[in-house]
């Protein structure tokens, strides 16, 4: 089916967000609270929405429908964001002409295929001997799915007063060197080419600590689900977004040494036509 027949929406957004305010400034070695604004309303969300723009991938969970023309041809219905959440939260409605809308009940009618490890593809399947709603569909766009996604789900059996994340500061390269000596070594095109040269997913380590969240509404959601070179890759656009900020802190950005560097170490989950 045609993209242009396929409309993928925001519903609901996060709740919450992918880094504690807490966390980014350790990792700029910031003291005192006269920046915390600044990093809880531009930094983290500048980072997420990169990264998940780039991947086609959600970090924290969030609501999004998939809106199309009618039923495909085949017998399954691709599920463009990812990582979809796989416990029965997903709903598929279609309307027809002059009808209400109706839901085209999960129950002995479809599945839904798993995504990968790295939470691509996943997608609503029929099952055998089941054919999608017939008539004649409302114009536009007449096919609703409403699915949940992210890598970090709320769990209510989690404490309300901590948050877990990737320690990135204690990531590190084969060199011996963590992430955050490199990014902050003056040659910062050096830097970049030693980050580009010697990360390798095979042999970076991390290593997950408990943190409090200071403020921050985290908890209680598994942040730490978040793949780590999702998490590295947020931190360094923060470290660039903060450190060549401008006078308009509304519109960070960074350096294309930097863009190079993120864009290697979140390679394996970018969408598959930028691969």
């Amino acid at each position: 089916m045609s993209d242009s027949h396929v409309h993928t929406e925001l519903v609901t957004a996060p709740e919450v967000e992918a880094l504690s305010v807490a966390t980014v400034k350790e990792h700029l070695s910031i003291i005192g609270t006269d920046h915390d604004v600044l990093i809880r309303q531009i930094l983290i969300p500048f980072a997420r929405d990169f990264v998940e723009d780039e991947t086609g991938l959600r970090l924290i969970e969030q609501t999004v429908q998939t809106k199309l023309r009618c039923f495909p041809r085949g017998r399954r219905i691709e599920l463009p964001i990812g990582p979809h959440d796989a416990t029965g939260t997903t709903q598929v409605f279609y309307t027809l002409s002059g009808a209400a809308e109706v839901e085209f009940l999960a129950a002995n009618q479809w599945n839904i295929e798993p995504v990968d490890e790295f939470g691509r593809g996943g997608a609503i399947i029929l099952k055998e001997g089941v054919q999608w709603p017939t008539g004649t569909m409302e114009p536009g766009l007449a096919v609703r799915i409403s699915y949940r996604v992210g890598f970090a789900l709320k769990q209510s059996n989690l404490t309300a007063d901590t948050d877990t994340n990737q320690n990135v500061l204690n990531t590190t390269a084969p060199h011996g060197l963590t992430v955050t000596d490199l990014i902050r070594n003056q040659d910062r095109e050096n830097a970049t080419a030693r980050v580009l040269t010697d990360i390798n997913a095979s042999s970076i380590r991390t290593e997950t600590i408990p943190e409090q969240a200071s403020g921050d509404t985290i908890t209680p959601w598994t942040t730490s689900n978040i793949p780590s070179a999702l998490n590295r890759a947020m931190m360094m656009l923060c470290h660039d977004a903060y450190i060549t900020r401008g006078d308009d802190i509304h519109k960070p950005g960074i350096t294309r040494t930097s863009r190079q560097a993120v864009n290697a170490i979140i390679r394996a989950y970018a969408r598959e036509s930028e691969q």
